[in-house]
């Protein structure tokens, strides 16, 4: 490495003085890694099957890497702007899956889940060590006691397990001014996670922290997480569609959640929680978190740029968990983190042992209070997070999508009326086509009239379907998700002969679209005959096969 480059990576004098991490502090961090997996996996593994629908996506996908190789397109999705211009938003995520993969394509995924999340924990537990924060032991349990909905997105099998650890990361670099690994991090986090912007906008919390406190300007810092980032974008292997995946995903979804559209439906956790459930919930952070700011105000001491900065981590994930729940898997650690650095602040001149000979009495009743206070709040936040598991209906579709694979042929397109049910239909029926992946969004961007249409469709807004269903979605194959908005569709779907009903599962119908029938079977369908005969299957020359019908 030249002078200019050394001079360039070279990292400046911390504000803050660390303290090193000897053999029993890497013994304290094995113990938490430890104690994570226990918890985490009493959650993991109290219901068998994959958590939630997105899991099944990054499952199969990273299956489909470990059997054909790097994908450069994505033809599952017919009707998305993946089909063309696909991008894995999630690489690295999915290689690191690949090795955990079983035969089953669940027990290892949901190991790897385990692991990551308690590898969280234990990076945590080396923070408190590294950073002189008092009792670091508290500071776990108070992960842990944060609440069923932290340890609840905690047990998902999403590429956030790395992502979040990474931003951690990034913040303890950016306070030791590590300028060389704030660059590493910086380029390996677009690889792993679709925001690759996060580590920039924690980088400029971080300079308008050294402002505050009159600091010196962490240019290089700043300059690092840019030139880390667009290099991470660069080597990404799908750099070329990258960027505009980037666009939809951090700003065309953004403004689809906050501008309440009717015709876009978004994701579940795209909502907000009420106030009073968050209140309920993380009650052990949010007490910490409260408490070292009264104390600021009452032993009038100053933050120090360390506390500032995650003090502001903290205020700015807490916004955007109060807006999308999703976020409180950032908000949970640097809360945290926080809490714990603003307890190292306030307790620099507190000599803990002569306070407790002074107060005999007070002492262990205020630590033992405390001990079961959490301890309590842990067994609550574990048993939510379990209780939460066993109430979340996953996996859907596994009847629906089994019946297709066997009953359809390699490539056959089906139209779907909901874009969540996509996930599970990939997992089970890979060798199938579908419509839209992962968010109606790249629908929307792929072709607006298109996505207009399948909408009215879906929801039984439309009239004419059979024909529009052929003509313009080029398939004769239908599955009707058993959800409320979609009612409408499967009504007229049985009044209309031209629909014949094929599978009747337990979340979905799969109904087939007839085009010029046979006559011998046109007077049964007249009659909706096939149609009430449960799991009826028609051979493919009664079906819509011809050169005339629009493929994508």
């Amino acid at each position: 490495m030249s002078k200019s480059l050394r001079a360039l990576f070279a990292s400046p004098e911390p504000p803050d003085r660390v303290v090193p991490v000897g053999f029993p502090g890497w013994l304290f961090c094995a113990a938490v890694f430890l104690v994570g997996i226990l918890a985490l996996a009493s959650v993991q593994f109290s219901k068998t099957g994959l958590l939630a629908a997105d899991a099944h996506y990054h499952v199969r996908v990273a299956k489909e890497i470990s059997d054909a190789g790097m994908l450069e397109d994505f033809p599952w999705t017919q009707a998305s702007v993946f089909k063309d211009n696909y991008a894995d938003k999630q690489f690295l995520f999915h290689a690191i899956l690949i090795p955990f993969l079983t035969d089953d394509l669940v027990f290892g995924p949901k190991l790897l889940t385990v692991v990551l999340s308690a590898l969280l924990l234990a990076l945590l537990a080396w923070m408190a060590l590294r950073h002189g924060f008092p009792l670091p032991w508290l500071w776990v349990v108070l992960v842990l006691a944060s609440g069923a909905m932290f340890l609840f997105r905690m047990n998902l099998t999403r590429p956030h397990l790395l992502a979040v650890p990474l931003s951690v990361l990034a913040a303890h670099l950016m306070i030791r001014r590590h300028v060389l690994g704030t660059f590493l991090v910086s380029m390996v986090f677009p690889l792993c996670y679709t925001a690759a912007h996060l580590i920039f906008c924690i980088a400029l919390l971080y300079a308008a922290s050294c402002c505050m406190k009159k600091e010196p300007f962490p240019w290089r810092l700043l300059l690092a997480v840019v030139a880390g980032s667009f290099a991470g974008l660069l080597l990404h292997p799908h750099r070329i569609n990258i960027f505009h995946l980037w666009y939809l995903q951090n700003i065309q979804v953004m403004l689809n959640v906050w501008q309440i559209q009717d015709e876009v439906r978004m994701g579940a956790e795209f909502h907000s929680v009420p106030g009073r459930l968050i209140l309920w919930d993380a009650i052990a952070v949010l007490a910490g978190w409260f408490g070292v700011i009264l104390f600021f105000f009452l032993r009038g001491r100053k933050v120090s740029l360390r506390t500032l900065f995650f003090f502001l981590l903290s205020c700015g994930f807490l916004v955007m968990f109060l807006n999308i729940y999703r976020f409180v898997e950032y908000w949970v650690p640097f809360s945290v983190l926080f809490v714990a650095s603003a307890t190292r602040d306030l307790t620099e001149d507190f000599d803990a042992r002569a306070w407790s000979s002074s107060h005999r009495i007070a002492g262990p009743v205020v630590f033992g209070l405390l001990f079961v206070l959490l301890a309590a709040q842990t067994t609550r936040s574990v048993l939510g997070a379990q209780s939460g598991v066993h109430q979340y209906h996953s996996p859907r579709y596994q009847s629906e999508a089994r019946w297709i694979a066997r009953h359809l042929p390699e490539g056959e397109l089906v139209f779907t009326c909901d874009w969540d049910s996509f996930p599970y239909l990939f997992f089970y029926a890979p060798r199938q086509r579908y419509l839209v992946a992962l968010d109606p969004t790249f629908m929307q961007a792929y072709d607006p009239g298109l996505f207009g249409l399948w909408r009215r469709i879906a929801t039984g807004r439309e009239s004419s379907n059979a024909d529009k269903i052929l003509a313009r979605f080029g398939t004769c194959w239908v599955l009707a998700e058993k959800d409320q908005e979609y009612l409408p569709f499967i009504e007229k779907c049985r009044r209309d002969w031209r629909f014949l009903l094929t599978y009747n599962g337990t979340d979905a119908i799969v109904f087939a679209v007839l085009l010029n029938p046979a006559p011998a079977v046109q007077p049964l369908a007249e009659a909706g005959v096939a149609a009430l005969i449960p799991g009826v299957y028609l051979p493919r020359q009664f079906l819509c096969y011809h050169a005339g019908i629009r493929r994508f």
